[in-house]
């Protein structure tokens, strides 16, 4: 099957047009540089559920996926919220060899399905892997939270400030963490600096902050 062939059903969008492409024997026999292709377009494409299709169609008719298709296979089942299954792919990734952003997206499904402990494990074990990786040290940060550990916590977000100085959900945690430590000034100043950065941010750290301005009184400076 022709690259450009691929590229004309992609870009029509039709769903029934993409299931008829990802099961194509056409499409399967085609060469290896042309299915990996069309994979990462789908993805790209959001067409997550078609890109898994055409992945498990490879590893039934290959027997394995390459690594880079492995990798693509993790992502789009994290991206769906299938965790369990994005945690087995990332689990066979690293059983070949220990790479920390793999170690990452593992902790992050860890910590969709609640698994707190888990995930700290996870990030803590990229740490070891490569200890300038802040979106670990961020993660790391979130688990120490949740686990109660909030001087802990403080280390970690720090840590990933200094890697990422305008890192909104970091400096929301570091916030956060400050205000469990009742750390009021220093947790209003992240707090507020984090607000400052996304729309999402703010969502998640406007009550803390009318609650310190209401405690002492500030006037309501965050509206």
């Amino acid at each position: 099957m022709k690259w450009s062939t691929i590229e004309s059903i992609l870009k029509k969008k039709d769903a029934q047009s993409l299931r008829a492409l990802v099961t194509s024997p056409a499409l399967l026999t085609a060469d290896s540089a042309t299915t990996r292709k069309t994979a990462i377009r789908l993805y790209r494409l959001g067409h997550l559920k078609h890109c898994l299709k055409l992945l498990d169609a490879i590893e039934r008719a290959k027997g394995s996926l390459p690594k880079a298709l492995q990798w693509l296979k993790g992502d789009a089942l994290l991206d769906l919220g299938d965790f369990e299954n994005a945690i087995r792919v990332y689990d066979s990734i690293l059983a070949d060899r220990p790479i920390d952003i793999a170690f990452n997206n593992k902790a992050y499904a860890r910590w969709e399905l609640g698994d707190h402990r888990a995930a700290l494990k996870n990030y803590l074990r990229a740490l070891r892997l490569n200890e300038h990786n802040e979106v670990a040290h961020r993660g790391a940060g979130e688990m120490l939270l949740k686990l109660g550990k909030p001087k802990g916590a403080v280390r970690h977000f720090a840590k990933a400030l200094q890697r990422r100085a305008r890192y909104g959900e970091a400096l929301a945690g570091l916030g956060l963490a400050h205000y469990r430590l009742r750390s009021w000034a220093k947790a209003y100043r992240f707090l507020r600096e984090a607000a400052a950065i996304s729309p999402e941010v703010a969502k998640r750290v406007r009550q803390p902050i009318h609650r310190i301005e209401e405690h002492f009184d500030l006037g309501g400076t965050s509206r």
